[in-house]
This record gives C-alpha cells, structure tokens and sequence, in this order.
C-alpha cells in the first residue's frame, strides 16, 4: 500500500512533454453528435443513444461486426442524455443509473435477445449520486452531500438491501457534484478523478485516502463554506479541467484529461499503485476511454473533425 497521504505535483512541462499518438485503427464512425456514448467491453461495442426525453436507445454488437446490432429501449429521466454519462463499468457489468427515479439499470452486452439487453428486475435506490459502480455484491457511490464535511464523498451501498455502510467519514472532500470513480478488487484501491477541479485521488479498502496526483492550472474560482462542526470547505466552480471518463484493468486504468485551455486531450495510464506508465495526446475532443481486455490498448471514443469515432491505441510502457 502506498504511504499515507502522498501528493505529487504535475508541471505544466510533464503535460507539454506528452507527444501526439497515432491510432493503431478506427473502429467505428458515426455523424457527429448522435450517440450519446460508446463504451467496449470485451469484445463488444455498446452504444447509447437518445430518442425522446424519456427513452434511450441501447446498442451492443460484435467490435469486429458492426454491421449486425441488436436494440433495446430503457425508460427514465432523459434516459438517453442523463443517464448516458453517468454509465458504469467494473469487469464487464454496465449500469445506468436515473438520479431521478433512483433507480439502477442493468445492461447486458453478452445477450443478444432484445429483452435481454436491459434487466427488467430494476434496482430501486435512495441515494443521489452522478456516479455508481458495481463492485461484488455491492455499489461504489459518489456522495453529493458530503460538500460539508459531514459524509463521506465515497460510499459503499447493500446491493440486497439498499442501505448505506455506515463508516468513518475522513474522506469527505469539496465539489462531489461529478467525476469518474474506479475499483480494483484484487488491489482494493479505489481511484476518483473529479470533473471539476484537476485533481485524481487514490484510496485503500477502507476508502481513506492515500495518494493525489495535482494538475497544473488550478481553478480560479472558489467559495469557501463554513462549517462549525467540521473542516471548512472549498466550492471549486470552474469546469475547464476535468477527468472526463475512465476505465479500470487488471493492472493498469486509463483517464481521460481535459483541459480547455489545451489544444488536444491526454490519455493517462497509471497502474493501481499510483504511478503514471504511459500518457499521450490525442487528436481528437475525447470523450470516453475503454481499457482493453489485455490491457495493452485503450479505445478513445471522441469527436474528429465532422465524425464521432472510436479508435484503438497502443499502450506503451515496460513491465
């Protein structure tokens, strides 16, 4: 386990040291704008898209067939739209979650029946979260309400039962609004990237903190909230760096960086220590990374040029 509360400092000369990649190949192409989301698990391309505000469309093919699709249709708040972004992965289980209706939908990119795409047993929830990922027989969840201290920023939640674990609360944190969060079992480390500050943690089994790695060019806008029983807060309200997607592996996971202020997007592979392996800039506005089964590769679904694609990439650093 690495030390207790280590925190490292990217320059801005690490990010400029990062080279442009080539993709190996382009998977997939598809009009600008009109899927709301493309993740790869396995061997499969799963695609979501919006139809009106409360359906969503649902795509799972073969990655080497993309001509041959089965559809399945979901129900929910603006399922297409909201409830594409806030997609979970962890060893090939994929959820959406409705912060609306509270409730966790189960997609299965195995299946090939339509009615078998979506788990009709729909999980029912209280808990407010933009991020939830199945872990076990459990759910990692990003806490909206621990802006002040006072609950954890990350939970574990009772897949039977739906109830929080109560434990210790030492890692609350500001701006719980969004973000990406990542688990590795075998490890038991958890990793939470925010959407609204330039900042990716690290976490034992015990979800208390043990690494952060800091980003250049840190927001400019904060607000600071009081707080008589607790540590006061800082409300970060500038979006123009974030972590935009991620995925986990065996070994390694890859994020997604943006930065607004940049001209491209970087890739970051770190491994579950906290140690940065391999990163590369892309030529395209990134969206979302799926790590590849092998870990050898990751696919960036993106936009370039008038085309969303989703190309393969080589990763590379040295066991």
């Amino acid at each position: 386990m690495v030390k207790q509360n280590v925190t490292i400092h990217f320059s801005q000369d690490n990010l400029n040291g990062l080279s442009f990649r080539e993709p190996d190949e382009t998977l997939f192409v598809y009009p600008v704008d009109s899927l709301a989301t493309v993740l790869v698990v396995g061997e499969k391309l799963v695609v979501i898209n919006h139809k009106n505000k409360n359906l969503g469309i649902i795509g799972v093919s073969n990655i080497s067939d993309t001509n041959n699709w089965t559809w399945a249709l979901t129900r929910g708040y603006n399922a297409g739209q909201a409830l594409a972004p806030l997609l979970s992965e962890s060893d090939g289980r994929i959820i959406l979650y409705d912060p609306m209706l509270n409730k966790i939908i189960k997609i299965k990119p195995d299946n090939t029946a339509n009615s078998d795409i979506v788990d009709q047993n729909e999980i029912h929830i209280n808990v407010l979260t933009q991020r939830i990922l199945p872990v076990d027989q459990r759910y990692l969840y990003l806490n909206q309400y621990s802006f002040d201290g006072r609950e954890s920023r990350l939970v574990w939640l009772n897949a039977d039962t739906g109830q929080k674990e109560k434990k210790h609360h030492e890692n609350h944190y500001m701006n719980v609004l969004n973000g990406v969060v990542l688990y590795n079992k075998e490890k038991r480390v958890a990793v939470f990237g925010s959407e609204y500050s330039p900042e990716l943690e690290f976490y034992d089994s015990s979800l208390r903190l043990v690494k952060k790695y800091v980003f250049p060019n840190q927001p400019s806008t904060y607000m600071e909230l009081k707080n008589d029983d607790g540590p006061n807060m800082f409300l970060v309200q500038d979006r123009h760096r974030s972590f935009r997607s991620a995925s986990g592996g065996e070994n390694v996971f890859a994020v997604i960086y943006h930065d607004e202020h940049r001209q491209s997007d970087e890739v970051l592979i770190f491994n579950w220590e906290g140690v940065l392996r391999d990163g590369f800039c892309v030529s395209m506005e990134a969206k979302r990374v799926s790590l590849v089964e092998d870990g050898g590769s990751v696919c960036v679904w993106g936009r370039s040029g008038d085309k969303d694609v989703l190309q393969k990439y080589r990763i590379c650093y040295e066991e």
